[in-house]
């Protein structure tokens, strides 16, 4: 099957662009965005990823705002459309490489009723993780490369009768890309026909994972760390591009997260990021949004989600789209179907300062298991599989 990528001389393997290397079913390739305004009322998450051994394309769209989370998820066959980045009501379109791009949701009243059309600009070269590889029981469960990217936003939202206007001055936005194997998506391997899985010992039966993408009038900064439940740094990686043209890399990340009493929701943080060229960034973080909720979108934190609970990566038929709401109450957060969740940190915008400066940061900060630093005990037996998260 021939793409129109292939009328460039990009292939590596002998192969079209319609076939990836691995035949493994959980290989997958896709975006996940973030668009926020500066004052705390909306924000947008929106994802679109490809499982090119399963044929299937899905995403979703996300609008948070007072509480409330409107999500449409859809699906489809990948083969119905190589050359078409889009699934259902959602379309992403690369108008320039790692530059700029735009993203269109036009969903119709039966599927939240909301729409969007954003263009995405970048303001600096993406940062490129570290690639990990992993084996459990001789077997590949993640092996993947992301890059993030910070950026300004321009164009509409609109809900009803209600349309908003987007402008790089006052919204902000962020992405990543990623690609290769990860076991918590795709469709499932049956537990009973495999080895069971480890648990982790005592000391590192958790993980604490925090990113950081900052936007400053003098740097955008990336930053990342995973640690486990006793608080050894597994990763620490980053780099912040200054506005004077220089470049240096993050060498360390010390962290000081304030949470509400008696729960894992986050109220502010406080981290020094120390650079190769021996200098210090002291970022002060206090969340502004409503926080993204994982489930809701079909990440594997809480739930598989999708109403069928089957996670992301699997076949639905030639073409699916559902829609359902969220809502935030105290501490906790509620399912469409009532079913209360405790908050495991925050995902989503935040404000950050330093000395006198202020920006705004797309900041993430999960604590699964155990966490000792912070007094959060395991509720029971953790896998190895939970370390680290990608």
């Amino acid at each position: 099957m021939l793409t129109k990528l292939d009328d460039l001389p990009r292939h590596q393997i002998v192969e079209t662009m319609a076939t990836v290397g691995p035949s493994d079913l959980s290989f997958s390739d896709g975006y996940y965005y973030c668009f926020w305004d500066p004052h705390g009322k909306i924000s947008i998450a929106a994802g679109l990823r490809v499982y090119p051994n399963v044929d299937v394309v899905d995403g979703y769209a996300s609008v948070m705002r007072e509480g409330r989370l409107d999500v449409v998820r859809m699906s489809r066959r990948w083969s119905s459309g190589y050359d078409n980045l889009s699934v259902g009501p959602l379309t992403l379109e690369v108008v320039e490489g790692l530059k700029l791009r735009r993203l269109r949701l036009e969903a119709s009243e039966d599927h939240g009723g909301f729409e969007f059309d954003l263009r995405w600009r970048a303001v600096h070269v993406p940062y490129e993780e570290e690639r990990r590889t992993e084996r459990l029981h001789g077997r590949v469960i993640r092996d993947l490369i992301r890059y993030w990217q910070a950026g300004r936003p321009s164009g509409t939202v609109r809900f009803g009768d209600e349309q908003i206007t987007v402008t790089e001055r006052d919204w902000y936005c962020i992405m990543d890309h990623s690609w290769g194997l990860r076991q918590s998506t795709g469709p499932n391997i049956c537990n009973e026909d495999l080895p069971p899985v480890p648990l982790l010992p005592e000391g590192r039966n958790g993980l604490l994972r925090l990113v950081i993408l900052a936007q400053l009038p003098s740097c955008t900064a990336f930053v990342q760390t995973h640690e486990d439940a006793s608080g050894k740094v597994l990763k620490a990686e980053g780099r912040i591009d200054w506005a004077d043209g220089r470049v240096t890399l993050v060498s360390n990340v010390k962290h000081e997260l304030s949470y509400y009493s008696h729960s894992r929701k986050l109220r502010s943080a406080q981290c020094i990021v120390i650079d190769d060229a021996g200098g210090t960034l002291n970022l002060m973080i206090e969340p502004t949004h409503t926080g993204t909720i994982t489930s809701a979108l079909g990440y594997q934190f809480e739930s598989r989600g999708f109403a069928d609970n089957r996670g992301m990566g699997v076949y639905r038929g030639e073409a699916w789209c559902e829609h359902d709401t969220w809502r935030h109450d105290g501490d906790e957060t509620i399912d469409p179907a009532g079913r209360r969740h405790a908050y495991n940190g925050y995902i989503g915008p935040a404000r950050v300062s330093t000395g006198s400066e202020t920006g705004m940061a797309y900041f993430e900060t999960v604590v699964l298991g155990a966490y000792r630093p912070y007094g959060f005990e395991a509720p029971g037996p953790v896998p190895v599989t939970i370390l680290p998260i990608v």
